[in-house]
C-alpha cells in the first residue's frame, strides 16, 4: 500500500495537507500511533505515524513541531497522519515542519479512529481492498439472530441428547495401573531406595 492510497479510501475521509507526488508513492510497511514528543526510537523505516497532537500546544511555537517531524524523518517515517480531534485542524507549524523535512502530512478527521486507519493499512497489505463495513445499528425491536450453535450441534453427529462426550482413545498418558499404589514421579535425581 502506498501513502496516496489512504486518500482513496472514502470511508476514512483522510485529506492531503502537504506532500509531493513522488513522496506519496512511497510504500507503507507498517503503522505507529504515538503522542510522544520524540518517537524516533519506536519507528521502523517505511511506517506511517498517527498522532492526536496531544504533545503540541499553540504556545509551544514551531520548535516543538520541528523536533517532532525531525524525529519522524530520522526514523524513516513515510508520512504523518495528524488527527483533528484535539485542535480542530492541523497546526500551521506542523505543516511548515513537514514541508521542511519532506514528510507528507495528511489530516485525519475527528470521526475517523486511528484503529480504522490501522485496519485499512494492514487489510490492504494482506490482500483485502479495504476493511469490511461495520454492522449497521439494529432497528429497535428487531430480534437478534442466534449465533451460537444449538445444543444438538455441540453433541456432534450421531450422539443422543443424554450421551456424554468421551475423551479420545489415543492419549499421551498411559492408562492408570490399578495394582500399584499411586506414586509421585521423581523429576530430579535417582529414585530413593526403600529398605
Amino acid at each position: 500500500m502506498h501513502v496516496d492510497h489512504l486518500r482513496q479510501l472514502d470511508s476514512l475521509g483522510i485529506t492531503l495537507v502537504w506532500g509531493e507526488e513522488h513522496l506519496l508513492g512511497r510504500e507503507i510497511s507498517g503503522v505507529t500511533a504515538t503522542d510522544l514528543e520524540d518517537p524516533a526510537r519506536f519507528l521502523r523505516p517505511g511506517e506511517i505515524v498517527l498522532t492526536g497532537l496531544v504533545w503540541w500546544h499553540p504556545d509551544d511555537g514551531r520548535a516543538k513541531a520541528e523536533r517532532f517531524v525531525a524525529a519522524l524523518s530520522a526514523g524513516g517515517a513515510v508520512a504523518l497522519l495528524a488527527g483533528e480531534e484535539t485542535h480542530g485542524a492541523v497546526p500551521a507549524d506542523l505543516v511548515d515542519a513537514c514541508r521542511a523535512h519532506r514528510v507528507p502530512l495528511l489530516s485525519v478527521p475527528a470521526r475517523t479512529s486511528f484503529r480504522a486507519v490501522t485496519e485499512a493499512v494492514y487489510l490492504r497489505q494482506w490482500g483485502g481492498p479495504e476493511p469490511p463495513p461495520r454492522a449497521a445499528p439494529r432497528p429497535a425491536g428487531e430480534r437478534t439472530r442466534r449465533t451460537r450453535p444449538s445444543p444438538g450441534a455441540r453433541r456432534g453427529p450421531g450422539r443422543t441428547p443424554g450421551e456424554r462426550l468421551r475423551p479420545p482413545r489415543h492419549t499421551a498418558l498411559p492408562p492408570p495401573d490399578e495394582h500399584r499404589p499411586h506414586r509421585r514421579p521423581h523429576l530430579v535425581g535417582p529414585r530413593p531406595v526403600r529398605t
